[in-house]
C-alpha cells in the first residue's frame, strides 16, 4: 500500500479573506509546480496518488482588516505616502500585535492554532495518521506555525502551552501531534524580528521532529529558511544564536518578476518561484521514496 506524504501550506500577509483570489492562485501555482517537480523525480506514480496538500486558512479578524484600512485611509488623507511596503508593514505589525498581544488575551492565538489543528486532522484523514509531514509556510504564517510546533514539542502538564480550546480539536494521530514532521520550509519569514522579544532570541523548534525516527527510522529532514535580501520583511535565522545556527539552513533566493525582485513586492512572490519550489520538490521525492522504498 502506498503511503502518501502530507503537505501543509500556511499563507502569510497576502491574504485578506478566505475568498482571496490571489491566495488561491498562489496555492494552485505551488501545488502544480511541486507536483510537476515530484513527478519528474518519481515518474512511477501520479502526484495525486502520492501527495496530499492542505492549505491552513488562518483567520484575519474583520476588526483588524477594518482598523488597518481605516488607518491607511487616514494616513492617505494626511498626505503620507502609503505604498506597498508601508501597507505590508502595517498588516504585519497589526496582525502580530493582535496574535501575541499578551498571555491573558490569546483569542487570535487560539483561533489561528485551532485552524492548524483542524488542518492537520484533515491531512491525517487524507494521507494517513502516520503520514510523513512537510510544512511550507510564508511570511507571518511561518512565525505562527513555528509557534504551534514549538507548543507541540514542549507542552507538558506542568508547563502547558497548548490552549485547552486547541487541545479539544487535536487527536492522538502521530501526524496531528507533529511527530512525523520531516521538513519545514519557511518563505520570507519575519521570525527573526519576533525573536527579538525573547532572551538571546529564544530557541528554535526541532526539525525533523524528535519522534520522527520512532515512526520512520531511516527518514531524515531539515528546516530550510528561504529569504530574499530585497524583501525587507524576511530575515535569515542562523545568525540569531548557536541553536538556530545548528537547527536551520538559511538559503538566499531571488524571487519575483523583473518589476518585483528588487523591491518590497518581492515579499509576495515566493509561492511560484523555481528556486523556492525545487528544494521542496526534491524533499517530497526524498521523503516519498524513503517511506515507500
Amino acid at each position: 500500500m502506498v503511503q502518501k506524504v502530507a503537505v501543509l501550506l500556511v499563507h502569510g500577509m497576502e491574504r485578506s479573506t478566505t475568498e482571496d483570489l490571489s491566495l488561491e492562485a498562489s496555492k494552485k501555482a505551488m501545488i502544480e509546480g511541486l507536483s510537476h517537480l515530484f513527478h519528474a523525480q518519481v515518474p512511477e506514480i501520479a502526484p495525486d496518488k502520492a501527495l496530499a496538500f492542505q492549505m491552513a486558512l488562518w483567520p484575519i479578524p474583520t476588526g483588524i482588516q477594518v482598523k488597518t484600512l481605516d488607518f491607511i485611509q487616514t494616513m492617505l488623507e494626511a498626505g503620507l505616502n502609503v505604498g506597498v511596503l508601508r501597507q505590508l508593514v502595517l498588516q504585519l505589525l497589526v496582525t502580530g500585535v493582535m496574535y501575541q498581544s499578551s498571555a491573558q488575551d490569546r483569542e487570535m492565538y487560539q483561533a489561528i492554532h485551532s485552524v492548524f489543528a483542524q488542518s492537520l486532522h484533515t491531512l491525517a484523514h487524507q494521507a494517513g495518521e502516520k503520514a510523513p509531514l512537510i510544512i511550507v509556510a510564508h511570511s507571518i504564517g511561518a512565525v505562527m506555525i513555528a509557534n504551534y510546533l514549538y507548543d507541540l514539542q514542549h507542552h507538558t502538564e506542568d508547563h502547558p502551552l497548548i490552549p485547552v480550546s486547541v487541545q479539544r480539536l487535536m487527536h492522538v494521530a502521530p501526524l496531528e501531534q507533529g511527530e512525523t514532521l520531516s521538513h519545514l520550509f519557511t518563505l520570507g519569514s519575519p521570525q527573526a524580528l519576533w525573536a527579538m522579544r525573547l532572551e538571546r532570541f529564544g530557541s528554535p523548534v526541532s526539525v525533523p521532529a524528535p519522534k520522527l525516527h520512532t515512526h520512520y527510522p531511516h527518514l531524515d529532514g531539515q528546516w530550510m529558511n528561504m529569504y530574499d535580501k530585497d524583501d525587507v520583511l524576511s530575515y535569515p535565522l542562523q545568525p540569531l544564536n548557536e541553536e538556530f545556527n545548528r537547527a536551520v539552513k538559511d538559503v538566499e533566493v531571488n524571487v519575483g518578476s523583473l518589476l518585483e525582485r528588487w523591491n518590497p513586492a518581492s515579499h509576495l512572490a515566493y509561492w511560484d518561484n523555481k528556486a523556492v519550489l525545487q528544494p521542496i520538490g526534491a524533499a517530497l521525492a526524498q521523503v516519498w521514496r524513503g517511506v515507500n522504498g
